[in-house]
Formats: C-alpha cells, sequence, structure tokens
C-alpha cells in the first residue's frame, strides 16, 4: 500500500492516497457544516518547491448559502470572504490584488452558474459538460470556462498523516482506524479570456477528494497551463485539521 510521505512535499497528495472500490455506499449525503465548523490545509506547492497553510472557517450559512473566512500563508492567495453554494460549489471570491488592495481596488470574481464540482447526493460516475462564466465587475473581466466534470467513488482510503511540521492534526471527527470514504471528482476546463485578441486560451485541471466524515474536501490537486503550454499553477493540498462547532 503506497502511502503519503510526509517528508516529500512534492508528491500529488490525491495520487497518494490508497483507495480501493467500495459497493456498499450508494451516494454520499448532503453537506451539513456549522457556523464555526474550521478546516486547516497543508499546501505543497511544486512550482515554489515550498509548503504553506491554509484556513477555512464557516462564519455564516442561509438556506442558499455557506460564506466562509479563508486565510493562507501562501504568496498571492486571495484571502477574505468566501460564498460557496449550500454543496460547496463556489459563488464568488476576492480576486487576486497587490498587496493592501481591498475588493474596491480589485472586485471579486463571481461564477456564473456556481463552479459545477459537487451535486448531492454524490453518486459514482454522474459527469457533467457544460460552459460557466468568470467575472469581475471592477476590472471588467470576463472567462468562459468550457469543462467536462465526473464523479467517481464511493473508495475507501488511509488517511495521509499529518507531517511532522505540522501543528495540528485532525479532530476526533477522524476515522479511529485512519481509513475513510472518500469521493473523487475531477473537473477539467479550457479557459478563454473574453474579448483578448488574439485568443487567449488556459487549461484548469482540478481532484477533489469529498470526505463526509469532515462535510468538505479532503484532498484537492489543482493544476493550469497557460496558453504556452508551461505549467503556471501546480499545487496539491490535504486536511490536517477539522474542528466540528458544537450543535
Amino acid at each position: 500500500m503506497r502511502r503519503f510521505d510526509d517528508n516529500q512535499p512534492n508528491q500529488d497528495v490525491s495520487s497518494a492516497l490508497a483507495f480501493s472500490p467500495l459497493s456498499a455506499m450508494s451516494n454520499a449525503p448532503f453537506p451539513k457544516p456549522r457556523r464555526g465548523d474550521t478546516w486547516t490545509y497543508r499546501i505543497d506547492d511544486r512550482l515554489r518547491q515550498a509548503r504553506f497553510e491554509e484556513t477555512r472557517r464557516v462564519t455564516a450559512l442561509d438556506g442558499q448559502t455557506i460564506t466562509c473566512e479563508q486565510q493562507s500563508n501562501a504568496p498571492g492567495y486571495a484571502s477574505g470572504r468566501w460564498v460557496y453554494t449550500r454543496e460547496w460549489n463556489l459563488i464568488s471570491r476576492p480576486a487576486l490584488g497587490a498587496p493592501g488592495d481591498s475588493e474596491d481596488d480589485s472586485g471579486r470574481w463571481e461564477w456564473t452558474p456556481p463552479l459545477p464540482l459537487f451535486r448531492f447526493p454524490l453518486r459514482a460516475d454522474d459527469r457533467l459538460a457544460g460552459e460557466a462564466r468568470v467575472r469581475n465587475a471592477v476590472t471588467e473581466t470576463s472567462n468562459l470556462h468550457r469543462f467536462a466534470r465526473v464523479i467517481e467513488g464511493p473508495v475507501r482510503t488511509r488517511l495521509a498523516r499529518p507531517g511532522a511540521g505540522d501543528a495540528t492534526s485532525l479532530a476526533a471527527d477522524r476515522p479511529a482506524n485512519g481509513e475513510a470514504i472518500l469521493w473523487r471528482v475531477r473537473y477539467r476546463a479550457r479557459v478563454l479570456v473574453e474579448g483578448s485578441d488574439p485568443p487567449v486560451e488556459w487549461i484548469n485541471e482540478e481532484t477533489y477528494d469529498y470526505a463526509p466524515f469532515a462535510q468538505a474536501v479532503y484532498a484537492m490537486s489543482h493544476r493550469v497551463r497557460g496558453p504556452d503550454g508551461r505549467l503556471t499553477r501546480d499545487a496539491h493540498s490535504v486536511l490536517v485539521r477539522y474542528v466540528r462547532a458544537a450543535a
């Protein structure tokens, strides 16, 4: 069984998980996060050969949305208010701006429809293809995503151990035997920068491993290739702490 080596930051976290098919679970139930729930992820940035940390905390919930305060020590991370549907599909987030910029300066990215990753209850071989637009009203920028998404699973996996450099570990909700059921979602999009002349196209590839026990994503992999085919982002994240708020 292959395991994630905490001393090797440049591995693909999701591929280091040990998967085996599981037929007993036919779907993953609708997530039920609580206000105050907090997830901390370790981010391995292969391009920078560096490791960072990201924290996501639920600050508000209503019938339609989950609002989180997200912070990271990674350079250029869009910290601030991230808004999701109740299925964890991204609606909006701060744009990347210069240090000290506010949303008035750099605006927000707004997805229409919301980033089409999850559709609960999750079911194996659920496929979706289509188009979505991502707009920033302040910078008057618009990107067209032509995407394909597939939901795989369920699979049983042995969870990666927090590394020696992590001050935290998963809370009591982590399965006692170190195993969990995960659902993998693969998303690939050709991203066209609208209004560009000549046309400019990027390739966006994302993999998410959703964990019902954590009410959220357990591991993520994100790769972006620019118009010249070179990688501009290659990051892998894994959950190292989950704190469930009191009911």
